[in-house]
C-alpha cells in the first residue's frame, strides 16, 4: 500500500488510518481472485469490523490509482497479483462468546442465517435461517446485484429444533462468516460484503478436483519465493543451503535505525551465524518503509530464521528488549488471537 499512496501530500494521514484498520498490502481490500478492488461498503469480511462513517479519501484515492474501470472495479494489469486472494481464505468457525452471521451454498442453494448454537463435534453447527434471492447463475462480481434477505418463515430445510423459527443444520467448514446488519425499518438483512465474493471465497478453499501428487513440490527454503532476485537474496540463498544438514544454529543479530524522521534515514540490519564460538557465516543489509527500530530488529532476526532448515533449533541472541518481550508476549497469546489473518502492523 506504501508504494500506491506514498506519493499523495497527505499519507502520513493516510498512514494513520491504514494502521488502524491492519491494512498492509492492497490485497486486504480485493476479492478472491485479485481482479477487482472491493467496494468501501463490502471490505468488513477483510478488516473484521463495519467501517464507520464515509469513504475516507485514502480509499478513493486508492480506486483512482488501482482501477481501470470504476464500473467493473478491475484492477490494472500491471499489479500481477497472485490469482488466488490468501485474504480471503476465512471460514465459518467462531469463538463461544460470538454467533456470527454465516454464508454457504449447499445443493445448489445459497443458505444465509446467524448461528444460535456452537458447532457439534460433527462440525455441523444451527443457524436461523433467513431467505435470499440471491440468482445463482450470476457471476460478475461489480456491479453486483441487488438482493433481499428477510427472515425464513419455514421451508423444507426447518430442522423444528426451535419454535416458530426456521433454523437449519450447516457444516462449519464449508461456510463463511460475515459482518451482518438488520435494518429494524424495512426488515432487511444488510450483509455488508460482496455476497458473491463471499462464496467463491469458499468453493477456492474447496476445490473439485485435487492437484496431481507429483506436481507438489514443497521448498527446502522461502528465501527465492519471498525475496526479489539479487546478490543480497543470493547470499542469503548460498547460506540456507549451507545450513541445510544443520540441526542446530545460533545466531546473535542486531538492527538499528539512523536519521529518523529525515530524508537521509536509513535501517541497517545484520547477524552472525556462530558455532564452536567461531563465526560461520555474517549478513548485512538495508531495509526501507516504515523506519523504526523495532522494525530493524525484528527484520534482522526473520532474515536470520529464513536461513535455517526445517525441524532445526534456532537460538537467537538479541539485545532487544521489545523483540524479546513480543516474542514472549506473542507465545503467550497466540491461542488467544481472534482473526484468522494476523495484523501485520503488530509485528
Amino acid at each position: 500500500m506504501e508504494s500506491i499512496l506514498s506519493s499523495h501530500p497527505k499519507y502520513p494521514s493516510f498512514k494513520k488510518q491504514l494502521r488502524q484498520h491492519y491494512i498492509l498490502f492492497l490485497d486486504q481490500l480485493t476479492t478472491y481472485d485479485n481482479l477487482c478492488l472491493l467496494d468501501w461498503k463490502h471490505i468488513s469480511p477483510r478488516i473484521h469490523k463495519i467501517p464507520k462513517g464515509r469513504k475516507p479519501l485514502w480509499f478513493t484515492t486508492l480506486e483512482d490509482l488501482t482501477t481501470s474501470h470504476s464500473y467493473y472495479r478491475t484492477l490494472y494489469d500491471h499489479f500481477k497479483l497472485s490469482e488466488i486472494n490468501p485474504f480471503s481464505y476465512t471460514t465459518g468457525h467462531f469463538s463461544k462468546h460470538s454467533k456470527p452471521w454465516l454464508i454457504t451454498a449447499l445443493n445448489n442453494q445459497i443458505i444465509i442465517g446467524k448461528a444460535r448454537r456452537q458447532p457439534t463435534p460433527s462440525g455441523q453447527v444451527l443457524i436461523t435461517h433467513w431467505h435470499s434471492d440471491i440468482e445463482l447463475n450470476a457471476t460478475q462480481l461489480y456491479p453486483i446485484p441487488a438482493i433481499s434477505i428477510k427472515p425464513c418463515t419455514g421451508c423444507n430445510l426447518n430442522s423444528k429444533l426451535i419454535a416458530s423459527k426456521c433454523t437449519i443444520f450447516i457444516p462449519i467448514n464449508l461456510a463463511t462468516k460475515f459482518f451482518g446488519k438488520f435494518n429494524t425499518q424495512n426488515k432487511q438483512l444488510n450483509l455488508n460484503a460482496n455476497y458473491l465474493d463471499l462464496l467463491y471465497s469458499i468453493a477456492i478453499r474447496h476445490p473439485i478436483q485435487a492437484p496431481i501428487s507429483n506436481n507438489i513440490y514443497i521448498s527446502t527454503t522461502l528465501i527465492l519465493s519471498v525475496f526479489e532476485t539479487g546478490s543480497t537474496t543470493n547470499t542469503l540463498q548460498l547460506i540456507a543451503n549451507s545450513n541445510y544438514n544443520q540441526s542446530e544454529l545460533h545466531f546473535y543479530t542486531d538492527g538499528s535505525v539512523i536519521q529518523i524522521g529525515t530524508s537521509q534515514c536509513s535501517m541497517g540490519i545484520g547477524w552472525a551465524l556462530v558455532q564452536d564460538n567461531n563465526i560461520v557465516h555474517t549478513f548485512q543489509a538495508q531495509t526501507k518503509f516504515w523506519p523504526c527500530s523495532f522494525k530493524a530488529e525484528i527484520t534482522a532476526i526473520l532474515f536470520a530464521l529464513i536461513t535455517a532448515p526445517r525441524n532445526c533449533n534456532v537460538h537467537i541472541y538479541t539485545d532487544s528488549q521489545s523483540a524479546i518481550s513480543k516474542y514472549n508476549n506473542t507465545n503467550l497469546t497466540l491461542l488467544k488471537l481472534l482473526f484468522i489473518n494476523t495484523p501485520y502492523h503488530s509485528l
